[in-house]
């Protein structure tokens, strides 16, 4: 019973949905990628289109870890949608038997960075989530 309760506590890392690091993201081999955003899938993150020239075929990746519309919104910057040409950097990893690509960090065509990830891994909208729970605690 003790073991399982630590599993659920923060000694986990994270919910396994690509928002937190189920373990070290950034043991994992980082990567880089530029390209156009065509959607979003519920549960795993923004497709990303980052076909060349040089591909034959369309070449899509699934970003996940973006962070919550609210962390956004905090940060008073528009999440990117469909149809925005954005750089993504971060962490591939393997969860499950497949391998996922977290995002640490997106920069958007007007050059705006938003940092998503500590130098650890975490996510930073959790982060500012407990920051905002303490303010309203101690007031």
């Amino acid at each position: 019973i003790l073991g399982s309760g630590l599993c659920w506590g923060a000694n986990g890392k994270g919910a396994a949905d690509g928002t937190g690091p189920i373990h070290d993201i950034t043991a994992g081999v980082p990567f880089e990628y530029t390209g156009t955003v065509v959607s979003y899938v519920q549960g795993e993150g923004l497709i990303l289109d980052i076909t060349t020239e040089a591909d034959v075929e369309p070449v899509e990746v699934v970003i996940s870890g973006i962070g919550p519309e609210f962390y956004w919104e905090n940060l008073g910057v528009a999440r990117p949608v469909a149809g925005d040409i954005i750089t993504v950097n971060g962490y591939t990893v393997e969860y499950a038997g497949a391998e996922v690509n977290i995002a640490a960090e997106i920069t958007l065509a007007d050059g705006t960075v938003v940092t998503l990830r500590d130098e650890d891994g975490a996510p930073l909208w959790r982060q500012s989530g407990k920051k905002q729970a303490n303010k309203k605690a101690n007031r």
